[in-house]
């Protein structure tokens, strides 16, 4: 179980104040009322359970700027009229590279209400950043240069719903490019990694180290069927 200071409050992981052998039990017992739920004619096979421990292994973070904040919601009371975001200094589900890039950002202070922002590291540590900010501030932003600037020594900087770049125009200021395509996921032929390329904020699930171990297993359950093709 994890020692977060944040975890009465924060609703990042609703399940973390339990010990680690009851949230496996939990998890399979969601499992099991799920498929007999959609599945209740077929049988359930035995359920092989994966960890990779308790924390320290997310690639990807998606955190709200609201009014100097920067984190994720709390929990829910319905006391509350309105929930607010939980600061976070830090997350223990992160991995070390993306700690360390959290903890650097978070010395940016944004000239912005509310915004949502992706921070993502690549498998070979390549940092990248995505500000998904309303058109108003975007625009405030490029002109006043300062965070941006700032965020640009940090990492690769896409920013609004296209997924432009942050770049220097011939004309000296600060403006919006084409999308431009990094590695930042990848998948696995065996031991061998294959780079995906995609922008920051595209989507993906898994971690890098989630993601390895389930192609892997993907392809162990393929070599057992011995498909023609």
């Amino acid at each position: 179980m994890l020692d977060c200071r944040y975890a009465s409050k924060c609703s990042g992981c609703p399940w973390i104040q339990f010990p680690f052998s009851e949230q496996k039990e939990k998890k399979i017992q969601t499992f099991q009322k799920l498929w007999l739920q959609y599945k209740d004619d077929v049988e359930l096979p035995a359920l092989t359970y994966h960890s990779f421990g308790p924390g320290g292994y997310r690639s990807r973070l998606d955190f709200i700027w609201e009014e100097g904040r920067l984190g994720l919601y709390e929990k829910y009371d319905p006391s509350l009229k309105l929930k607010k975001i939980i600061d976070l200094e830090e997350c223990l589900q992160l991995e070390p590279e993306l700690q360390s890039f959290l903890q650097d950002f978070r010395k940016i202070k944004w000239p912005v209400r509310k915004g949502s922002i992706r921070l993502r590291v690549s498998p070979t540590g390549k940092r990248g950043a995505w500000l998904d900010f309303s058109n108003e501030d975007i625009k405030n932003l490029l002109q006043q240069e300062k965070e941006l600037l700032m965020l640009q020594e940090l990492a690769f900087v896409e920013i609004g719903q296209k997924h432009k770049r942050l770049i220097r125009k011939k004309e000296g200021a600060l403006g919006l490019g084409e999308p431009e395509f990094h590695s930042w996921f990848q998948t696995w032929m065996g031991e061998k990694p294959i780079p995906l390329y995609s922008t920051v904020a595209s989507f993906t699930q898994p971690s890098h180290l989630t993601n390895k171990k389930i192609t892997q297993t993907l392809s162990a359950w393929i070599q057992q069927i011995q498909p023609h093709r």
